[in-house]
């Protein structure tokens, strides 16, 4: 505090705050309205009229206020002031000035740190200038006065339309001054204060700046001092540049000038408008660099209306200029354009090597902003400024990073070891799939003692599902036999099964015959049509084949005539025997005879005896293939027609006929007698006999008999049947206790007439023959090949009513088990549901209600739920399973969809509504005990669903908006996202809920799963990208994007668990009890087990001839059921994991 001046209120702490506020609002350039202060302050306005008039006295006293803040609330700060006395003051002495030389004074206009500027008048030349003296008058010392003079200097070097011109210097009685411009407007800064600049107005006024300032540059001179106080705006608000007090000029000046500005390291400038070089007070950096930052922070206050940086003191704003990164102005003001921050930002780099070289490059960046061109400048990314901000603060950077590289580090431990586990099991489960897909080829083979081994060597712990269903396999003995592979020869070459023996299974195509090892289906022997007929007019084919004992083949080739053909000519059947190559010795051809084209070829399974009607159509002839010797002829037998009216026993010993004249006539030929026995009985055009001669089977299309040929007495009589037109063989199995035979409706039948459930029928199979060893029934399905076991079997199979008529049974869409098992609910696509006994299988009960699945089984299997329509409404029923009583009724709703019961008495069901404006739905859980019922709200619509027994309900959900319905009327396949939902229907609360992220068309219907404990849900959705299909593009080389997947989340909060990726439709699908499995009817007619963690396929199997539809496994695990599409249901008892293989 200064000793020379004493005052009554410097101790009192309002007026010290003045004080301190007074000092730094004129270190910032600020002039302060002194009138409007004293009105403020009406106590201290004699003693604030003194400070503020002598700077010296005001920076001796304010210094000595050691931590006294500023006022900020008391002090107005205006860059020009309200009100102005007529006559100035010499603010070191007081005195009043009129005159300056020929300059009239007419007011002030402005005030820095070191000048004052005024409004005058030059007598002389009769026009208004702008004068600007030294702020300390006759006081100023020679630094002062030196750097006064620089100013003018410096301002009178420049003409340019954007800088304010000087026009004279001089001194008058001691006071120093020098004239320039008088610009009728307004500074910068106050249309800042007013307005925020439009982004394309403040990009042209800087630019014109810019301009200014490059041609300073170009001069020589730096200005050093740019801020918006700095430019005034004329009336047409064009800039001009003014105020040249801190300028540098570069060429001129030397070390002692140097040394006068950078004296102890001085900072010169604006603290908010200065560049970082500046505020670090090297003044030997500043160059041309530092006016382009200052141009940077007037663009940047042009569009936010605030300088880049602004602290509560000038320190800390420097601090922040060295230090911080101005915050973005798009954050300030959204308005702003990409380009233009990009642009702002560039020119307050901290580094002048990172901001525009010059400001003639910033002038056309900001033109090509303006022209809407693409600018130079690019954006910073986000590493660059992490990496900046490191440099700036080293010890802070370094302390984050070595507590990053440790977390870094120990989270890459956490998942390598993580990883490490996930390989490890992937490992294990691909080495345990393995064995299970070689105990299933051994199986297949036959080998069931390797395959027994195999699967005894897998590791216990892995064992689930897949373990125990192999297991019932092995049991069960049915194997696939495997085509041989080729490459196709022509469209005709189909290969298929024609007789299976113990040196191999023989294979068949119209122009080929393949011998192939049954276990490992590699060709052995191979035939082409060329090798038995060379003719290259009228193709012939083969028409059946035997393979004899020796190797040898039994062919029929179907021939025909020479061309040209002469009229009424016929083709034939050529009975050819072909011995293969062997050695250096060619194949051989030898004809036994030719048969007519259209009837039955004679062929034993060993294809040791064969015969047939002779090319003649009449008559009867049978040979001895290896002997070429002919058995049996009759000229006088004429056949019927129709199907298999002439047969050989399997082993050749006897021949039956059914005489065309009295059909009720059948004879039988002993071959090694001659002998004939003639009876009557015989019903039908098709028979077989057996191998020791004693019985004899013969058919019509309903209706099969079989009758002793000792005393013609009736076996067994099969009824109720419609035979196969195109496989109509009927045949007897080697000890002639069984008859084989395809029916049209219900497949593969093995009748065994001395049994009490005679018949088994293997639906979609067709009856070829039996095995070798008669232990199973080779059969057909599709292009497919079986060897179903006749031994006691793993499987029980319940069939749909409809399926024992006259035609399949309907396509199976649920099943549902009761929870102790002793029920089962299926559900098919004609809206009939069934209800189990599942300990015996009997049917108990059938409902007809919907078709669609709304369908539910209570707990203890004692209550149905179900959907049945009445006139235009619905109603949801709850009857008694066994006696079908009405238990409870809800409706009449217009839609209604059953969902099915929880614990307890509740039951969810769904019911839409329609409005104007779309579809509504509500979901209500209800208890049907108490009648207290509640619907949850929020609910889309429902497409797909799955409840467990613990009331959680898992749900596929479309939102139905006016702009879907929009879509659906415009396109039948629109495209829109799923949204999968999980409720807890005891609380009825919405647990979760998340979007299904793949979009697309739907192409089949979504399945969902819920494991029993309700902790993991699966969704199986199968969407196409039709935008991308061959379809809709009409272009040859369009891509088919297919998203066919099944999702795994957590039941408790909805969390993505695994994907599991698909090659085929899912059906249906389930959860193993263990949780670790999922289980998946496919459309390929699989049923595939995948492991949940790791999604690899672990084992499939073929465990319906159709295709299955639905699953269901129970609660104990012990029972897997499968529905498939013709209306079976395959039971397959599972034996436990640690049972003796």
């Amino acid at each position: 505090m200064a000793d020379s001046y004493n005052s009554k209120f410097l101790d009192d702490p309002e007026f010290q705050s003045l004080l301190v506020g007074c000092l730094e609002s004129l270190q910032r350039g600020e002039t302060i309205d002194l009138e409007a202060l004293k009105r403020d302050f009406p106590l201290y306005a004699e003693e604030l009229g003194q400070f503020v008039n002598n700077l010296q006295l005001l920076e001796q006293v304010a210094s000595g206020l050691g931590g006294v803040g500023p006022s900020h609330v008391a002090i107005p700060v205006y860059e020009q002031t309200a009100a102005m006395k007529t006559e100035p003051c010499d603010f070191t002495t007081g005195e009043s000035i009129r005159y300056i030389g020929e300059y009239e004074i007419l007011e002030e206009i402005a005030r820095g740190g070191m000048g004052v500027v005024f409004k005058a008048r030059q007598r002389n030349l009769e026009r208004v200038v702008a004068l600007k003296m030294i702020l300390a008058g006759r006081l100023a010392d020679a630094s002062d006065v030196q750097r006064f003079y620089r100013e003018a200097r410096a301002a009178g070097k420049l003409m340019h339309p954007a800088i304010v011109p000087v026009h004279e210097i001089g001194e008058h009685d001691g006071r120093h001054y020098f004239t320039m411009d008088y610009v009728e407007g307004r500074s910068l800064a106050e249309m800042i204060r007013e307005e925020t600049l439009a982004p394309r107005a403040a990009a042209k006024l800087v630019q014109d700046i810019a301009e200014a300032v490059q041609f300073a540059h170009e001069q020589g001179t730096v200005h050093r001092d740019l801020k918006p106080a700095n430019v005034l705006l004329d009336q047409a608000n064009q800039p001009h540049v003014t105020d040249f007090g801190l300028a540098k000029i570069i060429e001129s000046v030397d070390e002692k000038s140097l040394a006068e500005l950078t004296a102890s390291g001085q900072i010169l400038g604006t603290p908010s408008y200065m560049s970082p070089e500046q505020a670090e007070g090297k003044q030997g950096q500043v160059g041309p660099a530092a006016d382009i930052y200052s141009l940077g922070a007037i663009l940047y206050a042009c569009l936010t209306g605030r300088a880049p940086f602004l602290a509560e003191s000038p320190v800390d704003t420097l601090m922040q200029v060295i230090h911080k990164e101005p915050v973005s102005p798009r954050q300030l003001n959204p308005k702003v354009p990409q380009d233009l921050e990009t642009i702002c930002l560039k020119c307050l780099e901290k580094s002048p090597d990172n901001r525009y070289v010059t400001a003639h490059d910033l002038e056309e960046e900001l033109q090509r902003f303006l022209d809407g061109k693409p600018i130079m400048a690019r954006p910073l990314g986000r590493f660059v400024r992490i990496y900046r901000w490191c440099r700036r603060k080293p010890i802070h950077a370094s302390l984050i990073s070595s507590l990053m590289i440790i977390l870094v580090v120990g989270l890459l431990l956490i998942q390598a070891k993580r990883q490490y586990d996930l390989m490890e099991s992937r490992t294990e489960l691909i080495s345990y799939a393995e064995q299970l897909s070689r105990s299933k080829s051994e199986l297949r083979s036959g080998k069931s003692a390797q395959a027994y081994r195999i699967l005894d060597e897998t590791d216990p712990e892995l064992r689930s599902i897949e373990f125990n269903l192999l297991n019932a396999q092995l049991l069960t003995q049915n194997r696939p036999l495997v085509a041989p592979a080729h490459e196709p020869r022509d469209f005709s070459d189909n290969l298929r099964i024609e007789a299976v023996t113990l040196k191999g299974t023989l294979w068949k195509s119209p122009r080929r015959l393949c011998v192939s090892n049954t276990e490992t289906a590699k060709i052995e022997t191979e035939v082409s049509i060329s090798d038995v007929d060379t003719r290259k007019e009228n193709t012939p084919f083969f028409r059946a084949a035997r393979l004899l004992p020796t190797g040898e083949l039994l062919i029929s080739v179907k021939e025909h005539p020479p061309l040209p053909i002469v009229r009424n000519e016929k083709p034939w059947n050529r009975l050819v025997v072909y011995t293969p190559t062997r050695g250096a010795n060619p194949p051989v051809n030898r004809t036994l005879g030719r048969l007519r084209f259209d009837k039955d070829v004679l062929m034993t399974s060993d294809g040791t005896i064969a015969g047939g009607i002779p090319e003649s159509g009449k008559g009867l002839v049978v040979w001895d293939v290896r002997s070429g010797e002919i058995l049996f002829e009759r000229n006088d037998y004429t056949p019927g027609t129709g199907g298999q009216r002439i047969a050989l026993s399997q082993n050749g010993d006897y021949l039956g006929l059914v005489h065309s004249t009295d059909e009720s006539n059948v004879e039988i030929v002993n071959l090694k007698t001659g002998e004939s026995v003639f009876l009557s009985g015989g019903n039908g055009s098709r028979i077989a006999i057996s191998n020791d001669g004693t019985k004899f089977a013969s058919a019509r299309r309903e209706n099969i008999k079989i009758k002793s040929t000792d005393n013609d007495i009736l076996l067994g009589e099969l009824d109720g049947i419609e035979l196969a037109t195109m496989n109509h063989f009927i045949f007897f199995s080697q000890d002639g206790e069984q008859l084989a035979f395809t029916t049209s409706k219900q497949g593969a039948c093995v009748f065994d007439w001395k049994a009490s459930n005679p018949a088994t029928f293997y639906s979609g199979f067709s009856a070829i023959q039996f095995s070798p060893d008669q232990s199973s029934i080779i059969t057909q399905s599709g292009d497919r090949y079986f060897e179903l076991s006749l031994q006691e079997e793993q499987q029980q199979i319940l069939r749909h009513p409809a399926a024992i008529g006259l035609r399949k049974g309907e396509t199976i869409t649920e099943l549902q088990l009761s929870r102790d098992g002793r029920r089962l609910l299926s559900s098919d696509v004609s809206g009939t549901h069934f209800v189990w006994n599942t300990t015996n299988g009997q049917l108990i009960n059938q409902f007809k209600g919907l078709s669609r699945k709304s369908s539910s089984i209570s707990s203890d299997g004692d209550s149905l739920a179900y959907v049945v329509k009445t006139e235009d409404r619905e109603l949801l029923q709850i009857v008694d399973s066994d006696t079908a009583q009405k238990q409870k009724e809800y409706g009449p709703f217009k839609n209604v969809k059953c969902l099915g019961f929880t614990n307890a008495d509740l039951i969810a069901f769904i019911y839409f509504s329609y409005t104007g404006e779309g579809i509504e739905s509500n979901l209500v859980v209800a208890n049907w005990g108490t009648g207290e019922q509640k619907t949850i709200s929020g609910v889309d619509i429902i497409h797909s669903w799955q409840q467990d027994r613990n009331g959680h309900l898992t749900t596929l959900e479309l939102p139905f908006t006016p702009q879907l319905k929009s879509q659906i009327t415009q396109n039948p396949f629109p495209e829109f996202q799923y949204k999968a939902r999980y409720y807890d229907l005891k609380s009825r609360n919405i647990l979760w809920s998340v979007s299904h992220n793949e979009q697309g068309v739907l192409m089949y219907t979504p399945c969902v799963a819920i494991s029993q404990d309700g902790s993991l849900v699966a969704m199986s959705i199968f969407l196409k990208d039709l935008s991308k299909s061959m379809h809709y593009k009409q272009t040859q080389n369009a891509d088919n994007e297919e998203d066919n997947l099944i999702s795994v989340r957590d039941g408790y909060n909805g969390r993505l668990r695994g994907k599991i990726p698909m090659t085929t439709v899912v059906k249906d699908l389930c959860f193993s009890t263990d949780n670790d499995r999922i289980i998946v009817a496919g459309r390929d007619g699989l049923v595939s087990i995948f492991d949940v963690e790791t999604g690899i396929k672990l084992f499939t199997a073929e465990i319906t001839s159709a295709s299955p539809s639905s699953l269901e496994l129970s609660t104990d695990g012990k029972k897997l059921y499968v529905g498939d599409v013709e209306g079976n249901i395959t039971i397959v008892t599972l034996p436990a994991q640690n049972s003796q293989l």
